[in-house]
C-alpha cells in the first residue's frame, strides 16, 4: 500500500468524524438549513457527501467559532 493510498481514506474519515463532531455539539436552533433529523439521515446514508454539505450549508455561520 501506497502513502496516498493509505492517506486519503484517513483524511475522509477524519472529515466525516469532524463533521460528525460538530453536528452533535451544534444546537438546532444554530442549524441554517433543515432540522437535526435531516441531517442525521443525510450524514449517515450518504457519508462524506453528507458532511461535505454540512459543512457548506448546515453549520451555522459565527465570526468566530466556539
Amino acid at each position: 500500500m501506497t502513502l496516498t493510498q493509505a492517506l486519503v481514506p484517513l483524511m475522509v474519515l477524519a472529515v466525516y468524524g469532524f463533521c460528525l463532531y460538530d453536528f452533535a455539539h451544534t444546537d438546532e436552533a444554530e442549524i441554517r438549513i433543515y432540522n437535526k433529523q435531516v441531517w442525521v439521515l443525510l450524514l449517515v446514508f450518504t457519508n462524506i457527501f453528507g458532511a461535505m454539505l454540512w459543512m457548506v450549508a448546515g453549520r451555522p455561520e459565527h465570526p468566530q467559532r466556539r
